[in-house]
């Protein structure tokens, strides 16, 4: 046994106490393997990709619940640093961190809330099942967190999510009533995770457990609120802990109108059933994952389902909204014409969207985002465009969404003077004239780039030349 947990004798004697637990092996657990999921908003064939990087030297062990994230068994250089990585075609996500997405079951088309979504890996994956149509409102309360958030919704293709910084407390009168299915991936101990956050040892209390079981309890009532009747709720923690997990949704079941279903998912039915409290069997249905059992980061999920409405409206003022802009709106319009001048890319391109402009920037969002309400609103789709002379600069994320929408402004270079132009961010050319660009990769658009005073410039250089 690693007895580093010596240090914190208050937490080991509470793990000692947990029934059916195995301590020794528990605490003896290795790490949960590395593992990607492939992006379906951007990999039109997971299976070629992955012969592309099998090809490279890279093992990977198919997870028995998806068909998109992988266990990696070998891994010869990092895929953080790949061209598929920067176009957003893969992502790094814990093998159980994809579980409570694939049980909530997010569809095209509805509305979906993830309520405490930083850094945006669970965010990105309900997207992608949703294949960007309808709404998804990701909100964090911490602020710090936001640019993480922002930057893996961005690079991952995320137009359907509206991005809030606010309370998770304050959603349910925000939006009372509003979302078909609710993400509710609640702050916690993290108990689960002890093999690969040892720093656990150095805080735990019981009365930090105590204080978060408060929380918990805030965030789920919130989450209760603003689900439809007849939505689903999906509420989980990295936790061991009963007080974290069965004891609160037995909890929420004695005070408000839901049930528990069974989570109807291929190879759930590996995991275990979470453990019966105060009698109710329903509980059965949670699932459990176990570092020792399963080989992954200890998980506690349990999917919901609102029986009846629940909502006090006379608690709250409707809360002030701003629209989301048409193609054709006359703010709008104009920018677009211009974009497709420059860049060569078919106005019809445009209808498929709709638009919000802050300052000189123009974001561009789902169709079926129409309206968002502003209390700590951050913003909504994907940053698309900006201001400069003498056109519009599309983002490298636009490229990566418009591909080869683009017809104008491409560019090709030769794979050692692209290699110069990724490590030094510049790179000398006489012919073309002063603007911007896209530079292509693989017969695809993959960065803006701009051109004057005799040099290709690229703001951020980038160590992607090993992959060229």
């Amino acid at each position: 046994m690693k007895f580093f947990s010596m240090e914190n004798k208050e937490l080991l004697h509470y793990l000692q106490r947990l029934p059916q637990l195995d301590i020794e092996a528990f605490l003896q657990a290795p790490p949960e393997p590395r593992t990607v999921r492939f992006n379906t908003l951007r990999v039109q064939s997971v299976r070629t990709l992955l012969s592309k990087y099998t090809e490279k030297g890279f093992a990977f062990r198919a997870l028995p619940f998806t068909n998109e994230g992988f266990l990696l068994d070998k891994e010869p250089f990092s895929l953080g640093r790949t061209v598929d990585y920067f176009r957003g075609c893969i992502t790094y996500q814990g093998a159980a961190s994809q579980m409570p997405v694939l049980a909530l079951a997010p569809q095209p088309g509805e509305r979906i809330l993830d309520m405490a979504a930083s850094p945006g890996s669970k965010s990105t994956q309900i997207a992608a099942l949703m294949q960007n149509r309808g709404a998804l409102v990701i909100n964090d309360v911490n602020r710090d967190r936001l640019q993480a958030l922002n930057a893996n919704v961005s690079r991952l293709g995320v137009t359907n999510g509206a991005i809030y910084n606010l309370p998770g407390e304050r959603l349910g009168r925000l939006m009372p009533e509003f979302f078909d299915g609710i993400l509710l991936d609640t702050p916690c101990s993290g108990l689960g995770t002890l093999s690969t956050h040892p720093e656990i040892w150095g805080w735990w209390k019981p009365e930090r457990l105590e204080k978060l079981t408060h929380v918990q309890k805030q965030l789920l009532v919130s989450a209760v609120k603003a689900l439809k009747a007849g939505g689903r709720l999906v509420y989980s923690t990295c936790s061991i802990a009963p007080e974290e997990n069965e004891a609160i949704i037995e909890w929420a079941l004695h005070h408000y109108p839901l049930e528990v279903e069974q989570i109807d998912r291929v190879g759930m039915e590996l995991f275990d059933p979470g453990w019966t409290i105060k009698g109710k069997a329903c509980l059965n249905r949670t699932r459990r994952i176990w570092p020792h059992r399963h080989k992954m980061e200890g998980f506690f999920i349990a999917r919901l389902r609102k029986t009846d409405q629940y909502y006090n409206y006379h608690d709250t003022a409707p809360p002030h909204r701003d629209d989301i802009l048409t193609h054709d709106a006359p703010e709008i319009r104009p920018i677009l014409a211009s974009i497709s001048e420059s860049w060569g890319i078919d106005e019809q391109v445009w209808h498929n969207f709709r638009y919000r402009r802050t300052s000189k920037r123009l974001w561009i969002t789902t169709i079926e985002t129409s309206t968002l309400p502003q209390e700590r609103f951050m913003n909504a789709g994907l940053f698309f465009a900006l201001e400069r002379r003498p056109h519009w600069k599309l983002t490298h994320h636009a490229l990566h969404l418009l591909g080869n929408h683009i017809t104008r402004r491409r560019i090709d270079l030769h794979t050692d003077h692209m290699r110069i132009l990724l490590q030094t961010g510049r790179l000398e050319e006489k012919s073309l004239p002063r603007g911007y660009y896209a530079l292509n990769f693989e017969g695809k658009p993959l960065l803006t780039v701009f051109k004057e005073d005799g040099f290709l410039r690229l703001r951020m250089p980038m160590e992607m030349d090993i992959f060229l």
